[in-house]
C-alpha cells in the first residue's frame, strides 16, 4: 500500500504560495525605521568586534533608513579615522555627538574602540565602563572589555605595580607557570 502523503503536500504546495522568508503567517513586513535600527545597531556590533569592513557595508545599507542617527555619525567618523589612520579627529566628533547624546552606550563602544586604537587604554576603559553603566547587558561593550583583557594583581601589592621589586616577582612568577628550564635574569 503507498503513502498518500507526498502527493497531498505536492497538492498543497502548488496550490499555496510559499511565505516570505523571516514572516510568520498574519505577520506584516518590518517598517524601514525597525530596520534601519535593526541594521544599525548590527553595524555597532560588528564595530565593536573588530570587524570594520563589514561594519561599513552593513552601515551603507542602514544610513538611508535611518538618517541623522548620532550612532550612525559616529560609525562614519571612526570608519574614516581608520581609513586615513587619523584617529584624534574620529575621536574628538565622537566625542562631539556623545555631548549631544550621553545617553546611547553606543556611542560610547565607537569612541572606545577609537580610543584603544589610539593607545588611550584607560580613557577607552572608562568610556567602556560608562557605556556600561548605562546598559549592563549591551553585548558589544562586553565584548570590548573582554577583548581589552585584564592584568594581574602586583605580586607584591603593598609596591607600585612599577617598582623593581614587583618587576622581577612578576618575571618569577610568569617564569613558574610556564615551567621554563631557566630562570630570568634579574
Amino acid at each position: 500500500m503507498t503513502d498518500p502523503s507526498p502527493c497531498f503536500e505536492r497538492l498543497f504546495a502548488d496550490l499555496v504560495p510559499p511565505e516570505p522568508p523571516g514572516l510568520f503567517a498574519g505577520e506584516a513586513p518590518d517598517p524601514p525605521a525597525a530596520q534601519g535600527e535593526r541594521r544599525l545597531r548590527e553595524a555597532l556590533l560588528l564595530f565593536a568586534e573588530g570587524c570594520y569592513d563589514r561594519s561599513a557595508e552593513v552601515l551603507e545599507g542602514a544610513a538611508a533608513l535611518v538618517p541623522a542617527d548620532p550612532r550612525a555619525a559616529a560609525l562614519a567618523a571612526a570608519r574614516e579615522a581608520l581609513a586615513t589612520g587619523r584617529l584624534q579627529p574620529g575621536i574628538e566628533r565622537c566625542l562631539e555627538l556623545l555631548e549631544n547624546r550621553p545617553d546611547l552606550p553606543d556611542l560610547y563602544a565607537v569612541v572606545g574602540v577609537l580610543l584603544l586604537k589610539a593607545k588611550q587604554r584607560a580613557q577607552a576603559r572608562d568610556a567602556f565602563r560608562m557605556g556600561l553603566q548605562l546598559e549592563p547587558a549591551h553585548p558589544g561593550l562586553h565584548a570590548c572589555m573582554a577583548g581589552m583583557g585584564a592584568r594581574r594583581a602586583p605580586v607584591l601589592p603593598f609596591l607600585p605595580r612599577s617598582h623593581p621589586a614587583n618587576r622581577w616577582c612578576g618575571r618569577m612568577r610568569a617564569w613558574l607557570r610556564a615551567g621554563r628550564h631557566a630562570p630570568p635574569g634579574p
